[in-house]
């Protein structure tokens, strides 16, 4: 029986201390996984694609030593405007593990026979944005986990809630700070409360359209340190780098490494590493492989594989006319670029006016023909006054590059028609708004 519980409590080692990094990665893919291969390559740091959009649906294994398995399934997408949701499940299954027996006086009595256990659980979180305005995101986070657990002569069950915050600030230059805390579980004892560990950390997030091969490339790098309930202080730096554009049509190449360092631990420091790939089509259909090596020094190593398809929005969309921030003259929509403010609040809006339904779609492109970001995704919209809004940011969630023309291509059944425009950083007076 000794044997039985360490193996499950060296199982749960990096799923406890791996969960709260999650927060990390905002509406990224990996807050939902509790170790997705992604997370468990980059340091035990879910750092990835923050506040990623968009319907997913994954499934993690982890391979331990024969006969141990580790299976995961999960599904996050959006419930509103501001407010995220995920659920998920797993299970982790032991079989034909040899059982070792002691004597009376405490001495090793050989061994007898093998066991078996089983755990099952699942988990639920909410994420939802209180800020976002002038380059800052700020967003809570609520948890809810439960777990099932079959021994040899005896079940254990429990639940836990945590909660934590992230915020995120644009740098420019296609470049953006996250932050982010976490406590749980959350409970309550001898009339206080209490949480089993507080986690902190920060990521920096940067892309560039010429990195070390000549074409579009970026990275990611992050530090974070939990303390934990019993006293013991942990830590984790992790980086990527990636080749591509991950939110674009194509196929996007990711390297990962890191480390943690754990206290009490019977590998101090713990390397991990890994690689993985994207494949984007057209109308947000795309897959992901992910594959993590992590060293637990004298006991091996934990191999991680996640795989992940993200699922396309239905095929008929309903545009809303939000209050027009500012308007883009019919006069000038053709050749005269619209100038807007992203910081101040502005943002360039086309109206287009719909005698019936009919398929509309739009996307922003830079003067080089290159896709910045899908502004509305194809589908049939319903008859009548609808605008297209773009607010100065590109696909990542940052702010485009100031002083650049971009275009608007919009697309309302079979007529397409273009509309440049300019995100300026500071108000432009007189002459100088023609530059």
């Amino acid at each position: 029986m000794g044997r039985i519980m360490a193996l499950t409590a060296l199982l749960l080692v990096p799923l406890t201390a791996g969960s709260a990094p999650n927060v990390g990665t905002g509406f990224g893919e990996s807050l939902w996984a509790l170790t997705s291969a992604r997370q468990a390559g980059s340091g035990g740091l879910a750092i990835e694609d923050p506040w990623r959009e968009g319907s997913l649906l994954e499934t993690s294994t982890v391979l331990l030593n024969p006969g141990m398995r580790w299976f995961g399934l999960g599904w996050q997408g959006g419930v509103s405007k501001v407010a995220r949701a995920g659920v998920e499940i797993f299970s982790f299954t032991a079989s034909d593990i040899t059982r070792s027996v002691e004597n009376s006086d405490g001495s090793y009595g050989g061994t007898r026979g093998t066991v078996k256990t089983t755990d099952y659980g699942g988990r639920a979180v909410l994420q939802y944005t209180i800020l976002d305005a002038g380059g800052m995101r700020v967003a809570g986070i609520g948890r809810v986990s439960g777990m099932f657990q079959e021994l040899p002569g005896v079940n254990y069950s429990g639940a836990a809630f945590e909660a934590g915050a992230q915020v995120r600030r644009d740098l420019g230059a296609s470049r953006m700070l996250n932050m982010w805390a976490l406590a749980g579980p959350l409970g309550k004892g001898g009339g206080r409360w209490f949480a089993g560990q507080f986690c902190a950390g920060s990521s920096l997030l940067s892309a560039t359209g010429k990195g070390m091969l000549g074409g579009n490339e970026g990275y990611s790098i992050g530090a974070e340190g939990s303390f934990l309930g019993e006293g013991l202080l942990n830590g984790g730096l992790g980086a990527i780098y990636w080749f591509g554009r991950p939110q674009a049509s194509g196929i996007t190449f990711f390297l990962r490494g890191g480390a943690r360092a754990e206290q009490a631990s019977i590998a101090g420091i713990k390397p991990q590493g890994g690689l993985g790939v994207i494949w984007r089509g057209k109308g947000e259909f795309g897959m992901q492989f992910d594959y993590a090596a992590v060293s637990l020094g004298p006991l091996g190593y934990f191999q991680y594989a996640t795989i992940g398809v993200r699922l396309p929005p239905p095929p008929a969309i309903k545009l809303t006319a939000p209050p027009p921030v500012a308007q883009v003259p019919e006069k000038r929509k053709e050749e005269v670029p619209f100038y807007f403010y992203p910081k101040k609040g502005e943002k360039a809006s086309v109206p287009i006016n719909l005698k019936s339904d009919m398929l509309v779609k739009a996307v922003l492109m830079d003067l080089d023909g290159h896709p910045v970001r899908k502004l509305i995704g194809e589908g049939i919209a319903p008859a009548g006054t609808h605008e297209v809004i773009w607010d100065g940011k590109d696909q990542n969630g940052m702010y485009c590059r100031f002083g650049v023309t971009y275009i608007m291509l919009i697309t309302t059944g079979s007529e397409t028609f273009q509309v440049y425009v300019v995100p300026l950083q500071q108000p432009c007076v007189g002459a100088d708004c023609d530059k």
